[in-house]
Parts: structure tokens; C-alpha cells; sequence
């Protein structure tokens, strides 16, 4: 099955897949049911580390290999007072910072784009992160 079949093709050939596919739907499956149990507000690290928990308990299950899960995702009360806080400026709000931003950078948002529309952003994102004074 090559990559992006159903963007190309119009139709999901998961189905049709083989047992690695199956694997895969499966696991996606297991954490997005997880981060809609706990619902609130989007929260990027927070969903991140709830995927990887699943991914974790899923390979156990699953695959038999087992991984140990040593990170712990950080709230903002525990990183102690950050040297500057900056939003990316795609109009999306953090709601956990509980502080003014230092700088916006009015970065556009590259989502539905094409690849090189990512790739601007990530090397803005990289010049401004040097050229950071504080």
C-alpha cells in the first residue's frame, strides 16, 4: 500500500492492508480514544504524552516489547520562571502560561499547505530563536 493512497486515490486502503497496517489503525485508534476521554482544552505536550502512553501500553500488549516510560510531561507551574515566553503567533492560545508573552512573532500558520510553506516557517522559527536577546 504506498503512503497517502487515500489522499491519492480517494478511498482508505487500510482494509485491504496487511497486519502492520492493522497494527497502526489500531494503535491510532487507542490513543485518540485516550486524549478524547480526557477532553478539556487542547494541549499539545499533554496529548503528546498521553499518545505515547498508549504507544507504550500497546506495544506491551500487542508486540510484547516492552519500553520503559521514564518522561513525565511538564506543566508550566514546573519549569521555573522561563527567561522568555514567545508566541508563535498563529492565533492559538496557550491557556497554561499565566503570563504576558515577551514577543510575538506573527508567524503564519502552515497548516493545509504545501511542504514548502512548512519549511519557511520552521527556518523563521530557527531565526528568530537566534536572534533572541534577553
Amino acid at each position: 500500500m504506498p503512503g497517502g493512497a487515500c489522499g491519492y486515490w480517494g478511498a482508505c486502503g487500510a482494509a485491504l492492508a496487511n497486519e502492520e497496517w492493522k497494527l497502526s489503525n489500531l494503535m491510532t485508534a487507542a490513543s485518540l480514544s485516550a486524549i478524547g476521554e480526557v477532553g478539556g482544552p487542547r494541549r499539545c505536550k499533554r496529548n503528546s504524552y498521553i499518545a505515547i502512553t498508549e504507544a507504550v501500553k500497546f506495544a506491551k500488549e500487542h508486540l510484547s516489547v516492552e519500553m520503559e516510560l521514564t518522561q513525565q510531561s511538564k506543566t508550566f507551574d514546573k519549569i521555573p520562571n522561563p527567561d522568555i515566553v514567545v508566541s508563535m503567533g498563529c492565533n492559538v492560545a496557550c491557556p497554561v502560561i499565566g503570563r504576558d508573552f515577551d514577543d510575538i512573532w506573527g508567524l503564519s500558520d502552515p497548516t493545509g499547505k504545501a511542504d514548502e510553506d512548512f519549511l519557511k516557517v520552521i527556518k523563521q522559527i530557527e531565526e528568530n530563536i537566534m536572534n533572541i536577546k534577553y
